[in-house]
């Protein structure tokens, strides 16, 4: 009789943003910093949520907020579009991902856009 005991470590879900570039796509070379000088006149944003079961279609919730305010309307997206406003400032992203199927899976992170008047 033989025996094999193997160390399993747990790993903390996490969310990385990544940039979709019109010409070239999705850039997941590199992520996103969380202080993002948007210089374009819009960014389209892919939110990849690592160290999550997707158990079944839709088993995982995006739930978005724009400084603080709920966005209903981009709830269940993975990809958002922020568009550069007419006069400079800052914009905080949020975003919490959970399982539905799985109350202990779960991850918040966050996006500060700074914008520049034209």
């Amino acid at each position: 009789v033989s025996q094999v005991f193997m160390n399993i470590n747990t790993v903390s879900p996490e969310i990385i943003f990544y940039k979709n570039d019109p010409y070239y796509g999705y850039l997941f070379d590199s992520s996103l910093p969380q202080n993002y000088e948007l210089k374009e006149e819009e960014l389209q944003v892919f939110a990849a949520p690592y160290y999550m079961t997707k158990d079944s279609s839709g088993a995982l919730d995006y739930s978005w907020r724009v400084n603080n305010q709920a966005t209903p309307e981009l709830s269940g997206s993975r990809t958002v579009i922020f568009r550069k406003p007419d006069t400079s400032g800052q914009s905080l992203i949020t975003l919490n991902v959970s399982n539905l199927n799985r109350i202990l899976q779960f991850d918040d992170a966050r996006l500060m856009i700074n914008f520049e008047e034209n």
